[in-house]
């Protein structure tokens, strides 16, 4: 039994998504046959890496928001990752972030079995310690982490290696009608977007696996 995500790091809802998934899947009874395939999906393809922006900042201009609407979301976003052990205090201090580089070293992750791995550090590197996840210093240092090679993703990171396989991931998107992340595909037959409740999910997963025994 397959789920698919489609997430990006830097999203503070992919980061809530993916620990209510593991609580729905802790739930279910065949959990050990269901596998966690993660999708690249980014969300800031033209943010810049030499003059950072505040995401607040980008939300300002990018979508109208007013700062008030923003605190508002910002509060309410803390107090609902602090019930899934989520620390988001640095939320509005983090920049936005364009995490193609990132999910090319997904792709390499991903073919070590080290990709659910690579995706909790990255979502707590960029919420909870605020690191620069665009700069290959730091991402070197978090795969080497992981126990990823230090000298293949540092090569990773040089050439373009894994581009192809990142731009795959978002024209699949496009394809199955991704409009928002995180989005979730069970069995390619029942699709999640958005946060739902732990129940939701464990409903839906449940319903999957009855209809594809």
């Amino acid at each position: 039994m397959k789920i698919e995500v489609w997430s990006d790091f830097i999203c503070p809802y992919c980061y809530k998504g993916k620990r209510i998934l593991e609580d729905a899947i802790s739930k279910f009874k065949y959990r050990d046959e269901i596998e966690i395939i993660y999708r690249s999906y980014i969300l800031s393809p033209d943010a810049s890496k030499e003059n950072h922006q505040l995401v607040n900042d980008m939300l300002l201009t990018k979508y109208g928001m007013s700062m008030e609407e923003i605190n508002a979301e910002n509060q309410r976003l803390i107090k609902k990752a602090k019930t899934l052990g989520l620390d988001y205090s640095r939320i509005n201090n983090l920049y936005d972030i364009n995490t193609f580089d990132a999910h090319r070293v997904a792709h390499y992750a991903k073919k070590h079995n080290l990709s659910l791995e690579w995706t909790e550090t990255l979502m707590d590197a960029h919420f909870v310690k605020g690191l620069l996840i665009d700069d290959h210093e730091v991402l070197i240092s978090l795969a080497k982490q992981i126990g990823l090679n230090e000298l293949t993703v540092r090569s990773i990171l040089q050439t373009n290696q894994y581009g192809s396989d990142v731009r795959q991931d978002m024209a699949e998107a496009d394809t199955i009608g991704v409009e928002t992340v995180p989005f979730f595909a069970i069995n390619r037959s029942y699709a999640i977007s958005g946060v739902v409740t732990s129940k939701e999910f464990l409903d839906a997963i449940n319903l999957a696996y009855e209809q594809n025994k």
